[in-house]
């Protein structure tokens, strides 16, 4: 899950890049100091913006959140567990 060393952000990794020194990731968007991005898909021009990005990986992340178990537990802790 990486994060964007400029604007801060989470991110695919299709839209990453390391940085120079290989520590950490910069968006695609703020390598282009964009806020949309177009590309070619299946013979068709699309454009991606970086809010729609974002907002759709929250919505994956939350879903892998809610439907894994173990992701679950590591993320929020251990809920299925009795407290004394």
């Amino acid at each position: 899950m990486p994060k964007c060393v400029v604007c801060e952000k989470f991110m695919p990794s299709a839209f990453m890049e390391d940085t120079s020194d290989k520590k950490a990731h910069k968006c695609q968007f703020c390598i282009r100091e964009k806020d949309k991005i177009e590309y070619v898909k299946d013979g068709k021009q699309e454009i991606v913006t970086k809010d729609w990005v974002i907002a759709e990986y929250q919505k994956y992340i939350n879903s892998l959140v809610r439907d894994n178990k173990k992701i679950r537990k590591i993320v929020m802790g251990d809920d299925d567990q009795p407290t004394h």
